[in-house]
């Protein structure tokens, strides 16, 4: 059996929309085993088996409400998800350019 991992979100939620909202995407995201939602304390906990905490936070995070804290299995985590890193841009190779050479505008004639 996967280990239990427990996952605490602090967010900004002001009505029983914000929470209902938060509530709606951890109810269909798959792997989550256990989640309370608490508008009174403003904070989200998750309990999962195979979701790393990456994915629970953009989850959260699509529904558009701040979240202002987070906790990894009781550790502080950070509040920006992961961003993978950029591949470098492949530039196309051509002839070079001279300053001779006009201009191409869009739309001239």
């Amino acid at each position: 059996m996967a280990e239990e991992h427990h996952y605490k979100f602090g967010i900004v939620m002001h009505c029983g929309g914000c929470s209902g909202a938060i509530d709606r995407v951890l109810k269909k995201l798959d792997g989550v085993t256990k989640y309370e939602v608490s508008l009174e304390n403003q904070t989200a906990d998750v309990y999962t088996e195979n979701l790393d905490y990456d994915t629970v936070l953009k989850t959260i995070a699509k529904t558009g409400k701040k979240v202002t804290s987070g906790e990894a299995d009781g550790k502080e985590a950070p509040v920006e998800p992961v961003k993978p890193e950029a591949e470098p841009v492949k530039l196309e190779e051509g002839p070079a350019k001279t300053p001779d050479e006009p201009a191409i505008v869009a739309g001239a004639e």
